[in-house]
């Protein structure tokens, strides 16, 4: 299953620049792009408004394009969607699915919107009564070749001819993250690297209250792909 969650609107995608801009793009530019030849998971979950949107009359959503570049299931929105409901019916989503042998998406999907929709009409937070009230149940839709997604076997998958991800070079003991497991401070992730490599720049310090985020941060920022090994990372307990 592949989940994307971010922006949308008819018939596009918002993705993100490596400078930090936003990039739109179409159904056939993103499996062009980001989806190896054969590798079409048969799951797309699509947590961005308007997904399944048509852009113009007579074109198909970019949830309907996906389908018919060949995946299986897909889960779209008709039109906006908050962030806190795409959340919660997700997870249940998920969850569901996670419990089930069969795979059977609409199912899981459709007890999702039920389930969530009342525990936001029932709940005594006030916030979640006025989110229930927007009715985002009926924004979600299923498109579907069959309604149950076929169950990969992972003896059948392999990763020939995928990059191999660039691994920094730590220090013994450092307690950090797989790479691309942390997520945060983007902003400075595109604007450091600039500054870092700059004329000048002897060095970077990153200090401030304990924590696991500090320590965990700096592999994953060293291993993207602006640093290709240029820049080893040395740490020193707190003076």
């Amino acid at each position: 299953m592949l989940h994307l969650s971010g922006h949308g609107r008819p018939g596009l995608l918002e993705l993100e620049r490596e400078d930090g801009n936003a990039r739109q793009v179409t159904a056939d530019q993103f499996v062009t792009e980001a989806v190896p030849p054969g590798r079409m998971p048969p799951v797309i979950a699509l947590a961005a408004c308007h997904t399944d949107a048509a852009a113009a009359a007579g074109d198909p959503s970019f949830a309907a394009r996906l389908i018919a570049r060949g995946a299986n299931v897909v889960i779209g929105t008709e039109t906006a969607v908050t962030d806190v409901y795409a959340t919660q019916v997700f997870t249940r989503t998920y969850g569901a699915l996670a419990d089930d042998e069969a795979l059977d998406v609409l199912g899981a999907v459709a007890d999702a919107r039920r389930t969530v929709q009342q525990e936001l009409q029932d709940s005594p937070d006030e916030s979640e009564q006025r989110l229930g009230a927007l009715g985002e149940w009926a924004v979600l839709t299923v498109l579907s070749r069959s309604g149950v997604a076929p169950r990969l076997d992972p003896a059948a998958t392999t990763t020939e001819g995928a990059p191999a991800p660039v691994s920094p070079r730590l220090p013994a003991g450092l307690l950090a993250r797989q790479v691309g497991e942390f997520v945060g401070r983007r902003r400075e992730q595109r604007r450091w690297p600039t500054e870092l490599l700059g004329p000048g720049a002897a060095g970077l310090v990153l200090h401030g209250i304990g924590g696991s985020a500090r320590p965990r941060w700096p592999p994953s920022w060293l291993a993207g792909s602006w640093n290709a090994n240029r820049i080893d990372l040395w740490c020193s307990p707190a003076v």
